[in-house]
Parts: structure tokens; sequence; C-alpha cells
């Protein structure tokens, strides 16, 4: 989760934490994606631009990352969470998940454009921008 601004300590514990969440490997269905937000400046990126967004609500940062670019799967992590649903590998096929891994590394891409460009976003416009 990341909850803090954009200080030198800061840097070091999402540092820290992407380290213990993913120690032998990745734990998502989106590897690629994840190795991009393993990049300290990636990750910040996705913090500026998401800065009013909550991301407590998920265990990990590409639940949060999948779920806010395809709300649609939303109550589907929700019921994951309490145990009512199965994994996203479980359920889709892995070409299925290597186009939303592809359509993540995107936006992340993109987001970490705009922070590299100052530029001023919301994360309505930016999704706006992502899916016309």
């Amino acid at each position: 989760m990341i909850c803090c601004d954009l200080t030198q300590e800061c840097r070091h514990e999402l540092r820290v934490e992407l380290r213990l969440t993913a120690p032998n490997g990745f734990l998502t269905v989106f590897p690629r994606s994840e190795k991009y937000l393993s990049d300290i400046d990636h990750m910040m990126a996705l913090q500026y631009l998401a800065s009013k967004k909550r991301y407590d609500r998920y265990r990990s940062i590409m639940d949060f990352v999948f779920c806010e670019l395809f709300p649609h799967w939303k109550p589907y992590c929700f019921a994951f969470y309490r145990e009512k649903e199965k994994r996203l590998k479980d359920i889709m096929k892995k070409d299925e998940l290597v186009r939303y891994d592809r359509r993540i590394l995107i936006a992340l891409t993109k987001a970490y454009n705009w922070y590299c460009d100052k530029r001023e976003q919301s994360w309505s416009g930016f999704m706006n921008e992502i899916n016309p």
C-alpha cells in the first residue's frame, strides 16, 4: 500500500514493501506489469496519478491497479477477498491474462510519462484518455 509523500524514506519503504511481497518471483498473474512497478520511479508515478484513490481497500498494488483500470472486476476481487470466488488464473485463459497484463503495462507507461512531464491529471481524466 502506498500511503506517504515523495520523501526519501517513502521511496525506501516502497522498495522494501515490494521486496517483501514478492521475494521469490511474481505473486500476480500480471508479471510484466509487476516487474515494471518494481522500479521505484514507476511506482511513484502511479502514486502521483492516483493520489486521491483508496489503496487500502486492496491487498496488493496489482489488485488496486487491475481493479481501478477495469472497474467491472472490483466486485469479483472483493468477493475473492471474502473467499467467495476463485483466483483470476483459475477463471481466465492464459491469453486473456496476457492481454490484461499488456493493457496494464500500457497504462502504467502512460502514467509514468505524465509523471515525468509533471502533467496535472486526475484519475478520471487518465481513465478517459486511456479508455476513450
